[in-house]
């Protein structure tokens, strides 16, 4: 009997359309069916989270990978694009590029600014940012 081959998982929040949208796409490029995708709330009644704090649960997206390592946020999407075909060399580039890193984390912080916006729907409080009053 071979051993169960342990697929690397992407949490995202499935109540956010942008977050949603993300995985959606992904889903289609991941055409050979490599990557698991798990809704967040999914994953931490699963104890797939207990790696992290628990107020970081729900503060962005993560990658559960095959070695045990979890990755969060923009270097999470970095593990995501290095999985999908033909993504590999940009994933390298990006990781590997003087600015890379804080290049994606720019990105990231930008798009997940959208997410606390849009998302009002949130899968947990922990994840809600009080908003001013007007």
């Amino acid at each position: 009997m071979e051993p169960k081959q342990v697929r690397p998982k992407f949490l995202y929040d499935s109540d956010c359309g942008p977050c949603s949208k993300l995985k959606d796409a992904a889903s289609f490029f991941d055409a050979s069916k490599k990557i698991d995708f798990v809704p967040i709330a999914d994953a931490a009644r699963q104890g797939m989270l207990t790696s992290l704090p628990k107020r970081d649960w729900f503060a962005s997206a993560h990658m559960l990978r095959p070695d045990g390592k979890t990755t969060s946020a923009s270097d999470s999407m970095v593990d995501l694009l290095s999985l999908l075909p033909g993504g590999r060399l940009p994933a390298a580039a990006i990781s590997r590029a003087p600015l890379g890193p804080s290049s994606a984390k720019f990105v990231y912080d930008a798009l997940s600014r959208i997410h606390s916006s849009s998302c009002s729907s949130s899968t947990s409080p922990l994840s809600r940012r009080p908003r001013p009053l007007t």
